[in-house]
């Protein structure tokens, strides 16, 4: 929603493509391989990650992206989205305190 109302999409689509990786990468491949199981956000990243694929055509077709913008906003997002994730993991002890002071 942000993007669509100050037009700044590059950093958006950085942030799908990411998104798709970690789809594919963690819950596609890595997840399943580790435990060698069924594992149920596996379900969850299968239905996800041909919408988000569909998504991620259309918007280089509208936004007409060149091969270095891609590439500097999908590492931008990789960052983002790594960033995000190291800080996330950090607190999460503090997050789930918080989550348990509002029962």
């Amino acid at each position: 929603m942000l993007g669509n109302i100050t037009g700044f999409y590059g950093l958006w689509y950085g942030l799908l493509t990411a998104n798709i990786i970690h789809l594919v990468l963690f819950h596609i491949v890595l997840l399943p391989l580790s435990y060698r199981h069924y594992v149920p956000g596996e379900v969850t990243a299968w239905l996800t990650l041909f919408p988000c694929c569909y998504i991620l055509i259309l918007a280089q077709r509208i936004l007409n992206y060149s091969a270095v913008e891609i590439t500097l906003w999908v590492i931008a997002g990789l960052v983002f989205a790594f960033g995000n994730m190291k800080l996330l993991h950090k607190n999460i002890h503090q997050l789930a305190g918080l989550a348990g002071e509002s029962e």
